[in-house]
């Protein structure tokens, strides 16, 4: 299924492209809510692409499913480069593991890798914790005690916490907010902690503790806050992403337009500042290169929600 799947995103047969494409707005397709870190990610990268293409770039959020619905819409949609969708770990991985689907993601023409970010664990500071070793050893001696906000199963913040959960052996409880809602229930000390990717002023000006990066280095956009390596759990990589795909039989030269505009987006200091701020690192590359990071992201995914048993909700 997966090699299946895969390969389906690069040769699946395309289309012609109209011409002149485009020659009329495109919409791009959010699979959560308004105000969400995906859709914070997708606003900021349209507007470069509408100057880029000359043609408006709207944004429709069809949120629900933990992105499923959003997938289909965008996979049935006429393969004329008009109704292109942001593509997450849940799209591509999570729920492709988890679910019965209505439709095959290896349908999906990815044009090109946005960018990846890497989790950020946070906790509110009624916790005694203050670093990523103090946090372990109070999960350990509170077992069941903590709970913990993801966007739902197999989102980039559930994988995150199960891994370190698997690793360090935690009895953490999930909490999940697929419709938002999680930045306020920690803020205000109803759940403890959480996976976070986005601004960092909306932890600095809640109060809420940075307890560590997950990642081997230290992230360029946070530099003064340590890594898991540093702090003494190595090998733990836990990255989200955001592509841009269509349906199959988009058009090559559809392709070849968005991955071209992407990168040359990509490029502008100005997006790559906000982007920065979302805690997001630019990618860009080739569409080969896109799928591969996918196919590296479902295979690291798939061992965790194995190990964890994490099941469909």
């Amino acid at each position: 299924m997966l090699r299946r799947s895969l390969l389906g995103a690069v040769l699946a047969s395309p289309a012609v492209a109209q011409p002149g494409w485009p020659n009329r707005p495109v919409k791009i397709v959010e699979l959560f809510a308004a105000g969400s870190a995906t859709d914070a990610v997708l606003r900021v990268v349209t507007p470069h692409l509408q100057e880029i293409l000359g043609q408006p770039v709207v944004v429709e959020n069809r949120a629900g499913g933990s992105g499923t619905v959003a997938t289909e819409y965008v996979l049935r949609s006429a393969p004329d480069g008009y109704t292109l969708g942001l593509g997450a770990l849940p799209v591509h991985v999570g729920n492709p593991i988890l679910k019965r689907l209505n439709f095959d993601i290896g349908e999906a023409v990815v044009m090109v890798l946005i960018g990846t970010n890497r989790m950020m664990l946070v906790s509110h500071p009624s916790l005694p914790a203050r670093d990523l070793q103090g946090f372990i050893a109070h999960a350990r001696a509170n077992p069941g005690k903590l709970s913990y906000g993801s966007g739902g199963n197999a989102t980039p913040q559930h994988l995150a916490m199960e891994l370190l959960k698997i690793r360090e052996r935690l009895d953490i409880e999930m909490v999940p907010y697929p419709r938002g809602g999680l930045m306020q229930d920690l803020l205000t000390g109803r759940i403890q902690c959480a996976f976070y990717v986005g601004p960092m002023d909306v932890v600095q000006s809640g109060g809420l503790l940075t307890l560590g990066i997950a990642g081997s280095t230290r992230s360029p956009e946070t530099p003064d806050v340590p890594s898991f390596a540093e702090q003494g759990v190595a090998d733990f990589e836990s990255n989200g992403f955001f592509t841009l795909y269509g349906p199959r039989g988009t058009p090559n030269e559809v392709v070849a337009r968005v991955n071209a505009a992407v990168n040359q987006a990509l490029q502008r200091p100005a997006l790559r500042r906000a982007l920065a701020e979302q805690q997001v690192a630019p990618r860009g590359g080739t569409p080969a290169e896109a799928v591969a990071h996918i196919r590296d992201a479902y295979v690291r995914a798939e061992a965790i929600i194995r190990g964890a048993g994490i099941r469909a909700e």
